[in-house]
Order: structure tokens, then C-alpha cells, then sequence
């Protein structure tokens, strides 16, 4: 099964009710909705692009069933916009009441630009490590923005202790070794990963959390006609974290060479390559663990493949 053929599937099961969707819709643009499109983009949200019969394109995203609203995506979206970095606008919260349930509802303008994942192929190379050492500045002003605690706030909201939050991560990705094998990687490779859990002082890290994307794929990236960022999108992975811990997720989104570029635009603290090398392996390691437990459970044998590719990439690194 192909990722689109997984997540199509996978949205059939928290699908809303298209009757409620376009009602509300209407109800906060005041304007009729003349097309409303089903993406299927990702495993966190349902999300529908808008074309009202008179106005811009925007964007619904729907929480799935029992996770909650948007209230902190929101608060994050705005420290981000205060910093500098250009986010979309929100043009309204409601919920849509479902028979499982009621569903928070954000509706956000398009964003300006075009996809960087769509511009990449097309770039010459220097074209592409300007837009590339953008996405690494824009990272840069993000992470000046610090959050009052590590992770994210609960629903009162109060922020985990970081300590606790830490040993917590260990307990979680300890507990989660037998997807290692489920997911292929040979014995001596299982023990070489568990090995490493808990060794990296940035996933999770405990002292000065700034404020993460957590999802800044080229997906989410949206560049103008001069290869500058113009927008970030989809904020729901958000969170209190560290530089290197971010870093080592984008490592995990993007081809080397890209995400060296990025690496390369960002004020990475004063390290020596091979350090700053060995901290993003090790970040990487403690992170990709997780994300091959969620699509191992999921079911989706590409993403746990690509994980899978990334871990044994950053084990390289380790011991090399």
C-alpha cells in the first residue's frame, strides 16, 4: 500500500459529515461554498481545501474524534507570527457537533507562495540553496522564541515537568523495541538503537525549550517568486523543544544534501561538524524510534520503511 493509498484509507474512518462542514463554513464567511475538496494529507487532522463562490481559497482542518481543539496550535501560531515568521492567518474557530462527538473546526487563509515542495524539482542548484538556506533562517527566527515549558501544555493549560516528561520518553521508546523488529531491522541493530535511548540531551530535552514546527516538511513550506519563505503551515506537530531536536527531524524530511543546506542557513550553535553531526544522529535516533512505533501500529509499511531508512542512516553516523 502507498502512502496515499493508506491515508485515503485512513480518513475514511474519522470522516465528517459533509453537510455539517459546509454549514459552518458558511455560517463563518457569511459567502456560500462553491467546491469543498477532501485532501488526505496527513494522520493528524481532516482537512478540506474551500472555494467559496465569492473570496479567496482557504483551509478547514477538523480535529479527529476526542483529540481535543486547537486552542494551544493556535497560541503557538501566534508567538510564531509575533516572532516574524510568516504564518497564515486564522479566520475563525467553531466546532461541528457529530454523532461520536463534537469537533473543533479551524478555518485559515491560504497561504501566499507556492509549495516548496512542488518549486525544489524545478531549481537550478543555486536556486535551490537559496530557498533551502531560507527555510534554515526562518528556522532561526522561530527558535528565538522561547515557551514556558517542555513538550505541550494539557487542557488547564499546565506544562509537564520537564525531568518527569524526560523519563517518561525513555520509559515510552524502551517499551517500544519490539516495533524495531516488526519493522525489520536485525537483532544486532535492535540492540544498537537501545542502546542509544535516553543518550541524547536534546529529544527530549529538560533546560531552555524554544519554541518547534515539529512537521516542517517541503510540504509546509511555502516560498515566493524570489525563493524566500512566505509561509509555514499546519502547526499541529508544534512544541517546546530543542534547536538540535528540530534539526534532526527535518534531517528525517528532506534528502542529506537538502537538509544540510538547511542546517547550513540556521545559527546552529558554535560546534564543530563532527559534533553537531553526532548530536543530530543521536536526536534522530531517540525520534525515529517513535515514528516506527506509530506507523508500525498504523499499519503504513511506507512510513515505517522511510523511518526505518533514517534510523539506520543516523546509526552510521554514530558509530562511524
Amino acid at each position: 500500500m502507498t502512502d496515499s493509498d493508506f491515508l485515503a484509507e485512513l480518513h475514511t474512518r474519522f470522516e465528517a459529515p459533509r453537510d455539517l462542514v459546509v454549514a459552518l463554513i458558511e455560517q463563518e464567511t457569511r459567502s456560500s461554498v462553491g467546491d469543498l475538496r477532501r485532501l488526505t494529507l496527513g494522520d493528524e487532522n481532516e482537512v478540506y481545501e474551500v472555494r467559496l463562490s465569492a473570496g479567496p481559497v482557504l483551509y478547514a482542518r477538523i480535529r479527529r474524534p476526542g483529540e481535543g481543539t486547537f486552542e494551544s496550535e493556535i497560541w503557538a501560531m501566534d508567538r510564531a507570527r509575533s516572532a516574524g515568521v510568516p504564518v497564515p492567518h486564522l479566520l475563525a474557530v467553531s466546532e461541528i457537533v457529530t454523532e461520536v462527538g463534537p469537533r473543533s473546526i479551524m478555518l485559515i487563509a491560504s497561504s501566499a507562495g507556492r509549495q516548496l515542495s512542488a518549486v525544489l524539482p524545478a531549481l537550478t542548484a543555486k536556486q535551490r540553496a537559496s530557498a533551502l538556506t531560507d527555510v534554515g533562517r526562518v528556522l532561526t527566527v522561530l527558535h528565538s522564541v522561547t515557551t514556558p515549558g517542555v513538550g505541550r501544555p494539557d487542557a488547564d493549560g499546565n506544562w509537564p515537568d520537564a525531568h518527569e516528561a524526560r523519563r517518561a520518553f525513555i520509559v515510552e521508546r524502551t517499551g517500544q523495541r519490539d516495533h524495531l523488529a516488526t519493522a525489520g531491522l536485525t537483532a544486532a541493530e535492535v540492540e544498537a538503537v537501545m542502546e542509544q535511548i535516553g543518550q541524547s540531551p536534546d529529544t527530549p530535552a529538560t533546560t531552555d525549550p524554544v519554541l518547534c514546527h515539529g512537521d516542517l516538511h517541503a510540504d509546509h513550506v511555502f516560498v515566493d517568486d524570489d525563493l524566500e519563505v512566505c509561509g509555514i503551515i499546519d502547526w499541529g506537530l508544534w512544541h517546546g523543544g530543542s534547536t538540535i531536536g528540530e534539526l534532526a527531524a527535518i534531517s528525517m524530511s528532506y534528502e542529506p544534501s537538502a537538509a544540510d543546506t538547511i542546517v547550513a542557513g540556521y545559527n546552529v550553535i558554535g560546534e564543530d561538524q563532527p559534533a553537531l553531526r553526532r548530536r543530530l544522529a543521536l536526536a534522530l535516533i531517540n525520534q525515529a524510534l517513535g515514528h516506527i512505533a506509530w506507523h508500525e501500529s498504523l499499519g503504513n509499511a511506507s512510513g515505517t520503511a522511510h523511518y526505518v531508512r533514517a534510523l539506520r542512516s543516523a546509526l552510521a553516523e554514530i558509530h562511524a
